[in-house]
């Protein structure tokens, strides 16, 4: 995994999930209406990648038509196309997750992320915080509050040794994800 996308250049933010509300999309709207963020906004993107839900296009377009740094970028394929993804996806910075679907479970977007050395910035939500070691592999933050999802995004825009870090150790961090491995810790634990 190369580190030297921190090194200089616009911060790329990524979102992988479902386009819907429910996934955190008001609090990035939100969070990108934050002045700091406003007032930056040739410094940053980011590109949303998903399925846009029936009910929610409307009001998706009329967000990225609000906010220039945003673009929808179709779908990533880990599952039949998995080295085109997980390339595209190795050229950001940091991925928004900030859920608080009641559906939720595991995230594997989160362990994509890991697998491309990319830290998460994702809410305090369901199985979030089992994935997610705060300040190590990414950043946990309250759920629906844009103000601390700002704050994150700022944080990596101005301290990108840090992050540079966190990219280390969610790459680091990734293999433990493996279904061979947690099987086999998990029988372990068994036997």
């Amino acid at each position: 995994v190369s580190q030297s996308r921190y090194e200089e250049g616009t911060t790329r933010f990524i979102f992988v999930s479902r386009i819907a509300e429910q996934k955190g999309l008001d609090t990035i709207f939100d969070a990108l209406s934050d002045p700091r963020l406003q007032s930056c906004q040739m410094d940053f993107s980011v590109d949303f990648f998903g399925p846009v839900e029936n009910g929610y296009d409307e009001m998706f377009k009329l967000n990225l038509s609000k906010y220039p740094v945003c673009h929808y970028k179709g779908y990533l394929d880990f599952s039949n196309q998995p080295n085109s993804s997980y390339e595209t996806m190795s050229t950001y910075h940091a991925m928004l997750f900030p859920t608080y679907w009641m559906g939720e479970g595991f995230p594997g977007a989160i362990i994509d992320a890991f697998i491309c050395g990319i830290p998460v910035i994702a809410t305090d939500w369901n199985m979030n915080r089992e994935v997610i070691e705060d300040g190590k592999t990414g950043r946990l933050i309250p759920v629906q509050d844009p103000k601390a999802l700002a704050d994150a995004m700022l944080d990596v825009m101005t301290d990108r040794d840090a992050w540079k870090e966190m990219s280390q150790h969610c790459h680091d961090q990734a293999p433990a994800f493996d279904t061979k491995t947690v099987l086999e810790n998990n029988l372990n634990h068994i036997i």
